[in-house]
């Protein structure tokens, strides 16, 4: 069985990843509360970011390597030295998503953030969807889903509820026939 590859993040109650300047500080609210992170990590294979969470990250001073071991990031420019053990992959996800899977048993992560996330739906190569619905309405800032380009179908797999009013929504990405 192909690897799975999975969108998990936290996302506000309207819909956004980040603020609109693409900073994340909401988020630390929510620190060291459970939310599912550590079970989901654990059949991580491989993750996937692009260029601006990669830069994001990189500049938090208690960043810590991605779950899986093999990180890549998407990205037209060259990383700088310190990030020497990470892998790039620059052009369509398309063929990244279907060699990946067949490099893994295990999950590919689709970290983000919006770019990324839209490339990989557009694509068609998401099969799940693990919302970390956050107690928060930022009123404006970047969505995640905007623009992605065809329409994706859903199939409510669970939900489960944590502490801080966190709410996991667990979707499977329902596969469209290929037309053609």
């Amino acid at each position: 069985m192909p690897a799975s590859i999975v969108l998990f993040h936290g996302v506000t109650l309207d819909g956004y990843i980040a603020e609109p300047d693409g900073g994340i500080g909401f988020l630390s609210e929510f620190d060291g509360t459970e939310f599912g992170y550590e079970a989901f990590a654990a059949g991580v294979s491989i993750s996937v970011l692009g260029r601006a969470t990669f830069d994001q990250v990189a500049a938090m001073p208690e960043s810590a390597p991605f779950p899986g071991g093999r990180t890549i990031v998407v990205t037209s420019r060259p990383l700088p030295a310190s990030a020497a053990g990470l892998e790039t992959y620059a052009g369509d996800v398309g063929p990244l998503a279907r060699r990946l899977r067949t490099e893994t048993d295990g999950a590919i992560w689709i970290v983000g953030g919006a770019a990324i996330v839209r490339a990989f739906l557009a694509a068609g190569e998401v099969d799940r969807i693990e919302h970390q619905m956050l107690p928060v309405l930022l009123g404006d800032g970047i969505s995640v889903y905007e623009r992605i380009g065809r329409r994706t179908r859903l199939r409510l797999a669970g939900t489960k509820t944590y502490e801080r009013g966190i709410v996991n929504v667990t979707y499977d990405v329902e596969r469209q026939p290929k037309l053609g």
